[in-house]
This record gives C-alpha cells, structure tokens and sequence, in this order.
C-alpha cells in the first residue's frame, strides 16, 4: 500500500514539473466532413488525435504549451462556401452573420482556440490561421498533427514560417521549401540528425523570431491560454 501510495505521488509530483500553459481549443467541423469520415464520433477522435499529437511535437521541443479541446460544435452545409482563408475572416468577424454559431459556441465555453475543419474552394491549401489569432481553418485532408502544430500551434501563437528550419526541416517550414516537416518546432538547443535545430529560414529568406519557434511559443503560450476563463463543468455521474 505505501508502495503504491508513493508511486502515486511521484507521478503527482512528476505531472506538476512538467506542467505547462494550457489553452482551450473548441473543434468545429462541418456536416460534410464528419458524413465523410463515418460521423460525428470518428471526426472527433480525428481532431483529438492531431491535437495530442500537436501537444508532443510541443513537448519533445521544449516550448511549455499545450492545448485540450474544451467542445465540439457542429455546422451544416458550408461545404465550397468560401476559401479556407474566408472561413477564417468569417470567425473573426462577428458582424457578418457568417459562422456565427461557431464563436458562439467558442465564447461559452471559453475558448481560447478555435479550430474549424470544412472543405473550402481552394483545395490546393492545406490551412489558414491568424498569425497570431484565435481562429484556424483545415480542409478535411488536413486535421493531423503536424499540420495542427503548424496552424493552430504555430500561427495562432505568432510564429513565422521563417522561424523554420529546412534541413532537417522543422514545423513552420512544413510544406515549404519542399514536402513535410520533421515533428520538432525549430529550438537552437536541440539536436536532429547531428544537427543544431536553429531556424534558418529556408527559401523563404532570413530566419525571424531567431530561428527559435520554441521559445516565441513559450513566451506567448500563457497568454493564448488566458484569453478566455476556462470553463468549468460538473462530471457525467
């Protein structure tokens, strides 16, 4: 028993050392996606999955953020209405009576992040998201991790794609400069591959924000996660 109560603490114990800035990210997703992919249930575990996924390419990179999903919320019949881009304006704008239902949702439950996944006209985009803002955009091709780390993980926070580094390619250069990323934001005190992690901008020029995507998002990662109160509700018993 003292065996197993001592286990028990230092697991305690260990969860509070690595404790980090969490913010609230409501999934919203479009009827056309979640009839896609076989309902409501399999286009939540999809979206869980890339989150968790997400929050350890931010562990394994040192940056102290995370995220959790705090809802989800359904819309119908968006599908080809706008670009993924205008998705995202509509979300931010509360006056254009455009998805209003969504940052409805998101504001009662406290949301910090929204992430919203619909099939948008220009299919040759993987995602959009305010650099940095509340609010990201995903074609349904595109609700994974290294794509939500990029998006919601990357830009929402007010990381550049210039922080990325191209060799071994870090997040913020994924799909630039050539195809894919490597699961680490860049970060001058890691090492991939024999080389130091220290972004360098890639084709896309000088590296901003010191080549470190690491530690902006750190340093912004307590604020996105106090945007909003977090939301507190009683169990299912």
């Amino acid at each position: 028993m003292r065996l197993v109560f001592f286990l028990t603490a230092l697991l305690g114990l260990s969860h509070l050392v690595h404790a980090a800035a969490e913010a609230d990210m409501l999934v919203a997703y479009d009827n056309s996606y979640s009839d896609g992919v076989g309902g409501d249930a399999n286009a939540q575990v999809i979206a869980l999955n890339a989150v968790a996924s997400s929050n350890l390419i931010n562990e394994r990179s040192g940056t102290g953020a995370r995220v959790r999903i705090c809802g989800y919320h359904k819309t119908w019949w968006q599908k080809n209405r706008t670009t993924v881009g205008g998705f995202v304006g509509w979300l931010s704008n509360y006056n254009d009576n455009e998805l209003n239902d969504v940052t409805a949702a998101a504001d009662a439950r406290g949301a910090d992040l929204v992430a919203y996944i619909c099939q948008a006209t220009d299919g040759n985009i993987a995602a959009v998201a305010g650099q940095p803002g509340r609010y990201a955009a995903y074609q349904p091709s595109s609700v994974w991790g290294n794509l939500f780390a990029h998006e919601s993980g990357g830009h929402n926070y007010g990381i550049d794609h210039r922080t990325g580094r191209d060799n071994p390619k870090t997040i913020m250069l994924h799909n630039y400069c050539g195809g894919g990323a490597n699961g680490y934001y860049s970060n001058p005190n890691l090492w991939l591959n024999g080389v130091k992690l220290t972004g360098n901008g890639g084709c896309l020029g000088t590296a901003l924000q010191g080549g470190d995507a690491a530690y902006w998002i750190g340093d912004a990662a307590q604020g996105v996660a106090d945007r909003n109160a977090r939301v507190t509700v009683s169990p299912n018993l």
